[in-house]
């Protein structure tokens, strides 16, 4: 019995082997789901279950699954993991190659704006010489009797050189850029050669009312250079030191720097308009022109400091500004001058000095122009007023010659055009497009936009020839559009044409002002001035006191400009209109019958004088108002 009792199991066995065959159930449930995560922790319980209860052999197969599930389950978050990574990876980088894209073509779209900039400047630069070249030529073709050419030959001379310094210029840029540009450096005196060359702008300085001061701490200083670039670089930052500079002092300072005098230091330096800040580090930029509304009066090509700054770093040199916008600004170069600084490939022969003065292709000197008080100029009997806005005082001075016929006003640039033209109120505007202070295009806008002189007819004169540019300058109220260079006898005949279709229209005006039938409605769509104008004197029809000045202070003018707007239009006086209107409106009257002849002179302003109402009715309409009203 006691046998039998030991073969029996025990309620802890019973109860073990109860609790793995639910683990082996639930794990069969797992496996058949795929969840690994429960899979493995599965296994690792019954590996240690196993274990506690001595089976070893299944402690360790179970063990084993669960590492293998571990490793598995690891496996496939690593590979998810890097998945979600390089999605993100992906996506990050497609956003940084859109930016890129973004920013290059910002860069190319910049790029794009500089360079059409710079031949449109480019253009005007070349346009503006030939113009001044071209057109005496022509005038010579057009004149074989006379010698058109000689009094304007130094103005072409200028031109010429001018266009062959630009030239050179994009010359060397290229050459720089392919290599070839090459230094020939040979001994000479250094503070002879700049001296040399600051002196030939001694007539600029005269002109413009400049000091100039040369200083240098060594009488001579012998080195090593290349004299062609070096009057590229000197000539090019003195060139722009006198131009920048209204009034004041232009000023070199030499040194020669070490013990040896191996280094040369050169500083120019003036009392101009200045360099802001934010712009200095861009102005070595090629095709960049400081924004500045003096500057951009001699903005030309924006390549001549880049030139200058290549040529500098060619000669194994540096060059540096300091400036305070409104106090001159200060270029610094310093050079070696040694011998050994240079290559043999790069030494020339000695070059002979030429002891009158180096001869600058920048900068010719300025002939004073003499008055020609014998010549005597003929004006239109009219005394037709032009305006001349230009920036350029050759190419001012060349279509001045041209409309001599004319009483010529002439403007530097497009803010004193303004001025004048709002000032005199003249006949017609020739004016160029690129200019300081305001383009061709705002003035254009601005005095069509203005009562006082809406109805001046302008010529734009410019160097942009595409259809864009002529659009647009119609579109802002340009009566014509003629491009650089141009012929003389189209701009004269041009200009006479606008002229004489405006004396048209005031015969126009006038005869309808005039006219005992024309309508308030007429007037109104003839012209909306004289349509306003007529307002306010009929707003004071009935005082006899209104004047002309009251009459220029409604219509918020000047007296002069009041004249000079009505002379235009109508060909008459602000009076004559002031009459004009009284008289039509007492026809008005005479004609509905309901008033007799003293009443209508009272009630339009001609007060209890009776026979100076019938006079001045009988000059305007031929009749006596009793003629009219009967």
């Amino acid at each position: 019995m006691s046998d039998g009792i030991a073969q029996q199991s025990t309620p802890i066995e019973n109860n073990l082997d109860a609790a793995f065959a639910a683990f082996h159930e639930a794990l069969t449930i797992a496996e058949a789901i795929d969840a690994k995560d429960l899979i493995a922790q599965l296994h690792r319980s019954l590996a240690e279950a196993y274990e506690l209860s001595g089976d070893i052999e299944r402690a360790y197969s179970h063990f084993k699954k669960f590492h293998e599930v571990e490793r598995q389950v690891f496996n496939e978050e690593s590979d998810k993991k890097l998945k979600n990574l390089q999605v993100v990876h992906q996506v990050e980088q497609t956003k940084r190659d859109a930016e890129l894209q973004k920013t290059k073509a910002e860069h190319l779209s910049e790029l794009d704006k500089i360079k059409t900039r710079f031949f449109a400047n480019l253009s005007h630069e070349f346009r503006t010489p030939l113009t001044l070249i071209i057109a005496p030529l022509q005038d010579q073709l057009d004149h074989p009797d006379k010698d058109v050419l000689r009094p304007k030959a130094e103005v072409m001379l200028r031109s010429a050189s001018r266009l062959l310094t630009l030239i050179n210029e994009l010359l060397d840029l290229s050459k720089l850029e392919d290599g070839k540009l090459k230094l020939r450096v040979s001994e000479g005196d250094i503070v002879f050669f700049l001296n040399g060359i600051f002196q030939s702008f001694e007539s600029l300085a005269e002109q413009k009312g400049l000091a100039m001061r040369f200083e240098t701490n060594v009488s001579e200083l012998v080195g090593f250079f290349d004299r062609d670039k070096l009057e590229k670089i000197f000539s090019n930052l003195c060139s722009n030191a006198f131009k920048f500079t209204k009034e004041g002092s232009v000023g070199v300072r030499l040194e020669a720097e070490g013990s040896a005098q191996k280094r040369l230091r050169v500083v120019i330096e003036d009392t101009g308009i200045g360099i802001p800040a934010e712009q200095q580090q861009n102005i070595f930029d090629r095709f960049y022109q400081v924004e500045s509304s003096y500057a951009r009066r001699y903005q030309g090509t924006g390549i001549g400091l880049a030139l200058v700054k290549e040529l500098i770093e060619l000669h194994r040199g540096t060059i540096s500004v300091e400036s305070e916008e409104g106090k001159g600004a200060r270029f610094t170069i310093e050079l070696p001058i040694a011998r050994e600084a240079y290559s043999n490939d790069e030494r020339a022969e000695a070059v002979e000095e030429i002891k009158e003065g180096v001869r600058i292709a920048i900068e010719k000197k300025r002939v004073k122009k003499k008055d020609d008080k014998s010549k005597a100029v003929k004006k239109a009997s009219s005394c037709d007023v032009v305006l001349i806005v230009e920036d350029n005082p050759d190419v001012c001075a060349y279509i001045a010659e041209q409309l001599e016929e004319f009483q010529v006003i002439k403007a530097e640039n497009g803010a004193l055009g303004v001025e004048r033209a709002k000032e005199i109120v003249p006949d017609l505007i020739v004016s160029d497009v690129m200019m300081p202070e305001k383009s061709g295009y705002e003035l254009c806008a601005e005095l069509k936009s203005n009562l006082a002189t809406n109805h001046i007819p302008i010529i734009l004169l410019t160097a942009k020839g595409s259809m864009e540019s002529k659009v647009k300058g119609l579109d802002i109220g340009a009566d014509d559009y003629l491009t650089k260079p141009f012929n003389a006898r189209e701009l004269r005949a041009r200009v006479k044409n606008l002229i004489e279709q405006r004396k048209r229209v005031q015969s126009h005006y006038q005869s309808s002002i005039q006219h005992s039938e024309t309508s308030r409605s007429n007037i109104e769509n003839q012209n909306p001035f004289l349509a306003q104008a007529t307002s306010v004197i009929e707003a004071h029809l009935g005082d006899e006191s209104y004047s002309v000045e009251q009459f220029a202070y409604d219509l918020f003018l000047s007296r002069s400009q009041l004249h000079r707007k009505f002379v235009a239009l109508t060909g008459g006086s602000p009076s004559d209109f002031i009459r004009a209107v009284r008289l039509r409106c007492a026809a008005e009257m005479l004609r509905k019958g309901d008033k007799s002849i003293s009443q209508v002179a009272f009630e339009v302003g001609f007060g209890s004088n009776k026979s100076y109402f019938s006079k001045c009715f009988k000059e305007q309409f031929g009749k006596l108002p009793s003629e009219f009203s009967a």
